[in-house]
């Protein structure tokens, strides 16, 4: 039996003779998994044209100067030799080394830099050694799910990347709730990606059962490899790094597992590290023992991985433990302690709602963006595309594991309507010419496919209910099933949680007319394969019921996007003609700019009855030998009339011909000039032409 020992520096010393008995200089691992036969076979061109039409295409080209854009293009002429490069790879007769260079670009992670640490390097690798990545990834990535922890979120099918950040939250709520004294460990490892050591990536690679061929492929890559500045490490441009990396950062997994006996675990859970990627947070006991351990891990792990701990960006969080003892656990640690809410994968972690001012990162995001964007010189087209490509995509972060406050969501749709009607200037609702809500109708129901916030943060909570019923093996589930003993919806909605699952519970309702409940599992009725979107859950919750009668032909019209809102606008009556200006009370004057009738400026007059635009018609309908028009029909009804008539390029020519009325109007209006009805005719045509070739 052994002696009971109690000198805090006795202990630690005993303690680093037992742990490292046992760790010794090899990592624990799982017992290997059977992938002979899976990785290691030839490829073929099938395979290898998958892999370069995966490949995101307008990227940078490497050294070489050949984007994957040219290997796309080219490839019935190029596809004999990549075919013979990639058998000569694969029996390891080529001299990779010739073509697996590669640049540095150096993406600084801060407005100020002044040190190397400052900048993130990313590797700019030859298009060639990215597609031999890519096709060894796609076979690799199958795997993935069996090779590393489900704790392990990063890159993997099926797992959602917020899971960590949910099962944390869990846990320190359900920690402070029962005033169980506890530990965060949110452990950062500096230059994560740029120090994994290549020995013991082959030693894990070894272990875990993977083929002596396929870990040949992985050697000869890395070794081959050179840059402007020489790392070793995995380069972080090439599609098969990630997949290699969450391998590596897995045997820290491995660690504790072997440890376990050594580390007082908290109520219902050992320790673990909950990760993704190299984002690592470890919940422990606040007992010396389970932090020395733990400590210890980390430095053997570091020692063997390559993957070192950044002392200076790591911290703790005590939950439920006496002040007295925080220098203790700050002096083990080696890192400073830290109040909640604190920020994890870019979120606020608490365990009460967040206040405004941890929403200021999100809405300052917003700010940055509209204050890069010259936005008086960008067309509503312009404006609308950076609405869904950026501004849309700002938020959803946020939207996943967090219920936004309504004042949040004003703010937020109060800068999207400011952006898109005025730029970055004041708008009043005059400015407006259609409502915000309209705009944030699907296209199908008359809108501009604008995400509401609103809804789109109820489709994404959703996503956390199809868990609990379609996945209760998750991370997440397995938490909930552990803290209130029930994966049954109806029966969390009527127990005492916390605030993050009471916003996901309450999409319940919702949720649960909207499955078909069939062994073994439910089905999402809202998609054809019975599986859960958000995408989906968003366009059943955004449905008005009312189907636009031009949305499908509209958006299809072949013309620029700012044409392409001309004519939303116009379909609607939302123009600024002489009578909507009137109905606005905006001084204007009545008659039409176009023609001396003086009848008032409708939409109809302007495009179909006045003078000019009959003139205008009459050309365009001679030139294209089309069918008698009816001008006595409206504006929308005079389009959707032609299109049965088998002219293919009706549409091209109405927008073409509207759009240079409306420009022949304001020309009149602000330029006091005016283009005869022949040269305008060519004017038309060059639109056509010019939409037909390059729309």
């Amino acid at each position: 039996m052994g002696r009971s020992v109690s000198d805090p520096v006795e202990l630690q010393s005993a303690f680093l003779n037992h742990f490292t008995s046992i760790i010794g200089s090899s990592p624990p691992h799982p017992p290997p998994f059977d992938l002979s036969g899976k990785l290691g076979v030839s490829s073929d061109l099938s395979e290898i044209l998958l892999a370069i039409n995966q490949l995101p295409s307008g990227k940078a080209s490497g050294l070489d100067g050949f984007p994957i854009d040219f290997f796309k293009k080219f490839w019935d002429i190029i596809k004999t030799d990549l075919m013979r490069g990639f058998l000569a790879f694969q029996d390891c007769s080529l001299d990779l080394s010739k073509l697996n260079k590669a640049y540095i670009s150096l993406v600084p992670k801060k407005e100020s830099c002044t040190v190397f640490s400052d900048y993130r390097p990313i590797s700019v690798i030859n298009s060639f050694v990215k597609i031999i990545t890519k096709v060894l990834a796609n076979r690799l990535q199958p795997h993935i799910k069996d090779l590393v922890s489900p704790l392990q979120t990063a890159f993997t099918k099926d797992r959602s990347i917020m899971e960590s950040f949910m099962v944390t939250r869990k846990f320190i709520s359900f920690y402070h709730k029962n005033k169980l004294p506890a530990i965060l460990y949110k452990v950062d490892f500096a230059k994560a990606f740029d120090t994994v050591s290549w020995t013991f990536l082959t030693h894990i690679l070894i272990e875990r059962g993977f083929p002596p061929v396929w870990i040949s492929w992985i050697l000869q890559i890395l070794r081959s490899s050179s840059s402007t500045v020489k790392v070793n490490g995995l380069r972080q441009g090439d599609p098969l790094s990630p997949l290699l990396f969450i391998i590596v950062t897995d045997a820290l997994q491995s660690f504790f597992n072997n440890a376990s006996s050594l580390i007082s675990g908290l109520v219902l859970i050992s320790p673990r590290a909950l990760q993704y990627a190299d984002d690592t947070i470890i919940l422990m006991e606040a007992n010396s023992r389970s932090l020395l351990v733990v400590s210890e891990i980390l430095s053997n792990f570091a020692s063997l991985s390559g993957l070192r701990v950044n002392d200076a960006k790591c911290l703790f969080v005590p939950i439920s433990i006496d002040e007295s003892v925080l220098p203790n656990i700050a002096s083990i640690l080696r890192c400073q302690a830290k109040e909640l809410p604190i920020t994890y994968m870019g979120l606020p972690l608490s365990i009460r709602r967040p206040k405004k001012i941890h929403f200021q990162p999100l809405i300052s995001a917003f700010q940055r963006k509209l204050d890069g964007w010259k936005a008086r010189f960008l067309s509503l087209g312009g404006r609308l595309t950076l609405i869904k490509s950026v501004l849309m995509a700002l938020p959803l972060h946020f939207m996943q594991v967090l219920k936004l406050p309504p004042w949040l969501i004003r703010h937020l749709k109060g800068i999207r309507r400011r952006f898109f009607w005025k730029g970055n200037s004041k708008c009043l609702g005059g400015h407006c010419l259609v409502n915000w809500s309209k705009c944030c109708l699907p296209k199908a129901n008359g809108g501009l496919g604008i995400l509401d916030l609103q809804r789109q943060n109820q489709a994404l909570l959703l996503k956390w209910l199809w868990k609990l019923k379609h996945d209760p093996y998750s991370v997440w589930s397995s938490t909930v099933q552990l803290l209130y003993g029930t994966l049954d919806i109806n029966q969390l909605i009527s127990s005492p949680v916390s605030y993050g699952l009471t916003d996901i519970l309450q999409q319940g309702p919702f949720f649960n007319i909207s499955l078909v409940d069939a062994n073994p599992t439910a089905i999402w009725k809202w998609t054809a394969n019975g599986i859960f979107s958000s995408s989906s859950a968003y366009g059943v919750l955004s449905n008005t019921g009312t189907i636009s009668k031009f949305h499908h032909a509209l958006w299809k019209v072949k013309s620029p996007p700012r044409v392409k809102i001309f004519l939303w606008l116009l379909l609607q009556d939302r123009l600024l003609t002489q009578q909507n200006l009137m109905v606005r009370g905006w001084p204007s004057p009545a008659s039409c700019p176009c023609c001396s009738s003086g009848l008032l400026e409708t939409t109809d007059h302007l495009f179909l009855h006045c003078n000019y635009a009959s003139l205008v018609w009459s050309l365009v309908q001679l030139r294209f030998r089309l069918p008698s028009l009816n001008h006595t029909l409206g504006i929308d009804d005079f389009w959707l009339s032609q299109r049965p008539s088998g002219l293919k390029i009706w549409d091209i020519i109405w927008a073409a011909t509207t759009w240079n009325i409306w420009k022949e109007r304001n020309r009149r209006i602000f330029s006091n000039c005016s283009l005869p009805v022949h040269l305008l005719l060519k004017e038309i045509l060059v639109n056509i032409d010019t939409w037909k070739k390059f729309a």
